[in-house]
């Protein structure tokens, strides 16, 4: 369909399955889409995350606040130049006036307000097991199970376990 769907080619398509038509594409269709694509409303909110990647350039100051679930990229003013910097790599509670765009996703943050959240200290591995008394696994004989897992059982958990890891 890169040619479009114009008067003089292609009018509609129909994509069908097992015999019942699923979709009806032509041109109101595209149209429509073209319509929810540039909707977007904007209110005020905040979000929390790790303030990331920052562009001090005077054109464009914009940094970027990954949360736990996507990244915001945040637009600030001259103003708070010096706190975003001072800022960078800290969990924040960002608050502003953001961008909303189909199905309440929010797009961009224009920053009124960043606040440093206190974090507790960064331990390693090694030390999180000293501290509770235990090691590492290395083999995986080591978990004991007390009972057999059934099968089923086990595998709805492997692949739930691959689908929160996106594997």
């Amino acid at each position: 369909m890169s040619g479009g769907i114009a008067e003089a080619a292609v009018a509609a398509v129909d994509f069908d399955l097992n015999g019942h038509r699923m979709l009806h594409v032509d041109s109101a269709f595209r149209q429509a889409v073209r319509v929810m694509r540039r909707s977007r409303h904007y209110d005020q909110a905040s979000l929390v995350g790790r303030l990331q990647m920052g562009d001090f350039a005077l054109s464009a100051l914009r940094c970027r606040i990954d949360t736990i679930d996507s990244s915001i990229l945040c637009n600030f003013d001259e103003s708070m130049r010096p706190q975003v910097l001072a800022d960078m790599d800290s969990m924040v509670i960002a608050s502003g006036i953001a961008e909303f765009g189909i199905g309440g996703t929010m797009r961009s943050l224009d920053l009124v307000d960043l606040e440093v959240v206190p974090e507790g200290s960064r331990r390693t591995f090694e030390e999180l097991a000293a501290e509770q008394g235990v090691g590492l696994i290395s083999d995986a004989a080591e978990f004991g199970l007390s009972e057999d897992v059934p099968e089923d059982d086990f595998e709805s958990f492997f692949q739930s376990a691959l689908s929160a890891r996106a594997e």
